[in-house]
């Protein structure tokens, strides 16, 4: 009777100790996830070019043909220091959503997420 008790406690924990396992064998995959969801600097060129530009400039240094007129100018995003993630609530939401010029048309009606990933993505790009 012992021994059918003690084999039974072996046999639980050897299944606990292969459930807890299966979640690390998991994060890989989270990961490369995380990675996919960064964004695509290629596709986001393609987006900034067609939206940015005009104010950011081709290299993102805030000297577009529309800089001209506007005040304040734009961000020169080459030396910008936002995080990701305020990145991309400033693109979705607009300049004011951030404290900034209101002048930063929000995108969000625009761009899906992907895009706003993708466009984020091309703007680390621009960095020296």
């Amino acid at each position: 009777m012992r021994l059918i008790k003690y084999l039974s406690i072996i046999a639980v924990l050897a299944v606990l100790a292969s459930c807890k396992s299966q979640p690390e064998a998991e994060k890989p995959a989270e990961k490369s996830q995380a990675a996919a969801s960064k964004g695509d600097p290629a596709l986001g060129k393609v987006k900034y070019d067609t939206l940015c530009a005009s104010c950011h400039g081709p290299t993102g240094l805030g000297d577009g043909p529309a800089a001209v007129s506007l005040n304040p100018k734009p961000r020169n995003l080459e030396v910008t220091t936002r995080s990701d993630e305020e990145l991309k609530k400033i693109i979705k939401l607009g300049g004011a959503s951030m404290g900034l010029s209101p002048t930063m048309v929000a995108w969000g009606g625009v761009l899906n997420d992907t895009d706003i990933d993708n466009v984020v993505a091309y703007v680390r790009t621009l960095k020296p």
